[in-house]
Order: structure tokens, then C-alpha cells, then sequence
């Protein structure tokens, strides 16, 4: 398994939000540091 990690980072505080709910599906959202950039991470089977 390869984990890969996208790092978004938001231009006005809502991109990340909008990004992690529209894709939560298919994404897991860590947990990080509350004043570090929102990690997003997928698990992908290759």
C-alpha cells in the first residue's frame, strides 16, 4: 500500500473545508496540529 498525502492549503480559510467535505468519500482527514495547513491523506493500493 502507498499512502499519499495532499496538503491543502486554503486562500481564504473555507478551500480545504470545501475540498475535505466534497471528497470525504473517497479521503480520510487527519487530526493534525489545529495551527499547521489541513493534511489530507488517501490510501491507495498499487
Amino acid at each position: 500500500n502507498t499512502v499519499l498525502y495532499m496538503y491543502c492549503k486554503a486562500v481564504h480559510g473555507e478551500l480545504a473545508s470545501e475540498i475535505a467535505e466534497e471528497f470525504a468519500w473517497q479521503y480520510v482527514s487527519l487530526p493534525f496540529d489545529d495551527g499547521k495547513v489541513p493534511h489530507v491523506v488517501s490510501v491507495v493500493s498499487v
